[in-house]
């Protein structure tokens, strides 16, 4: 199991290697998601009311917020800290996807995108950094398959064993694909993170059976198979309120951030309405 690699003669874990080549995989799809991401944001569309000069200046401006708020944003995801916050101490995807919520909900108001359409342009970029989050566990020997004398030898559990974090990898690939796809042709808003919670929880719950790194709890089930029943439970709960009531909660956001910020930003373009009169005062 390779657990090292040199680079320019300088030794580096492999398991850090590939988190963060996760993390920039990641990044450059949700840059790719950038224009879209402004597209439904009150901001650049308030930026468009001042004259031509300043408004392409402040595009600009505009596009470099995006892209701090999205590396914020996957700072956040993927810092594992976050993870042992939710989890007791274990760092795992489910502390991460409740960490997600927090971040994208924190860049969603700074950029003032209804976060219906904010979650739905970024959730299909997060089994994407799990993919090759799987491949750091599988060769730094963490998250281990059970015994099989016909599989690899591990070297941190001194023993053979099925290479599940090749099959969870593969699954999550899958589903990146899978959700690219979704999210370009949904017709309901907000559904996109709902239903990637919903089947990542069931694919993890299936997987579980495949590991033996964690003790069962309730019978044959571990605490991440617990774990999954509820955010499955939780994820299919979001996804039908989402899929009835998220173009409602869309258009209430998108009023309240009109009606709290439309007038600073007519205020700042200067283009005020006048009323006739006070056009035939200024004109005489």
């Amino acid at each position: 199991m390779l657990k090292t690699v040199d680079v320019l003669g300088t030794s580096i874990h492999l398991y850090d290697l590939l988190n963060r080549l996760g993390a920039m995989c990641m990044l450059v799809y949700l840059i790719f998601q950038k224009d879209r991401i402004q597209s439904v944001s009150l901001f650049t569309a308030g930026i468009q009311r001042f004259k031509k000069p300043l408004h392409a200046l402040l595009r600009t401006l505009a596009q470099l917020v995006v892209l701090m708020l999205l590396f914020l944003g996957l700072l956040l995801t993927v810092n594992p800290a976050f993870g042992k916050w939710f989890t007791a101490g274990n760092a795992n995807y489910y502390g991460t996807l409740v960490a997600w919520v927090l971040a994208a909900s924190v860049c969603s108001l700074l950029f003032l995108c209804p976060p219906a359409r904010y979650f739905d342009l970024y959730s299909p970029g997060l089994p994407l950094f799990l993919s090759i989050s799987k491949l750091a566990c599988f060769f730094d020997g963490c998250c281990s398959g059970f015994a099989a004398d016909t599989f690899y030898f591990n070297l941190e559990t001194n023993r053979r064993e099925f290479p599940v974090q090749l099959v969870e990898s593969g699954v999550a690939l899958a589903l990146f694909l899978l959700f690219v796809i979704y999210e370009r042709k949904k017709k309901r808003v907000g559904t996109v993170f709902p239903l990637y919670v919903t089947v990542y929880s069931a694919s993890r719950f299936l997987t579980e059976f495949l590991r033996d790194d964690f003790p069962n709890v309730l019978g044959p089930l571990d605490a991440y198979q617990l774990m999954s029943i509820v955010f499955f439970a939780l994820g299919l709960a979001a996804f039908f309120v989402m899929r009835k009531r998220g173009a409602d909660l869309d258009a209430f956001v998108s009023a309240k951030y009109k009606a709290f910020y439309g007038r600073h930003f007519e205020k700042k373009s200067g283009n005020k309405h006048r009323t006739p009169g006070k056009q035939r005062r200024k004109n005489g």
